[in-house]
């Protein structure tokens, strides 16, 4: 008896957390909280087009480089640098699944610093 009341309850506490769960996963969608596109936390914006012009806006400016002592400014299209950010928010959209989006889950609801995420590279920031 004391074993199938034990099931009962960790049934009903799943059950119970599973739909939390989900609607945390879909708000966090496309980029989870603590994964960066580009080196920059991106998690805030929840819609394609805003992403894009997110990092339209950071990396598609002028860059000056010195050369000995002389300053060239390369437009990125003069260089042809081209973000894909469709590409970036799909390789940040692996973070919803596997094992990671559970960490952030339990990191976010516990208050814990999320492991801040680079491609593979993860670090607690």
């Amino acid at each position: 008896m004391r074993r199938f009341l034990t099931f009962v309850l960790s049934a009903v506490a799943f059950l119970s957390i599973f739909p939390l769960y989900s609607r945390y996963k879909s708000t966090a969608a496309p980029i989870p909280p603590g994964v960066h596109l580009a080196g920059v936390e991106m998690s805030r914006y929840k819609d394609s087009a805003e992403i894009q012009a997110a990092l339209d806006q950071l990396y598609l400016q002028p860059v000056a480089v010195y050369f000995d002592d002389r300053r060239l400014v390369l437009l990125p299209e003069e260089i042809d640098f081209q973000v894909d950010a469709p590409a970036m928010i799909q390789e940040a959209s692996r973070f919803l699944a596997g094992p990671y989006f559970p960490d952030i889950a339990v990191r976010h609801f516990l208050g814990l610093p999320q492991e801040v995420t680079h491609g593979d590279v993860r670090e607690i920031g």
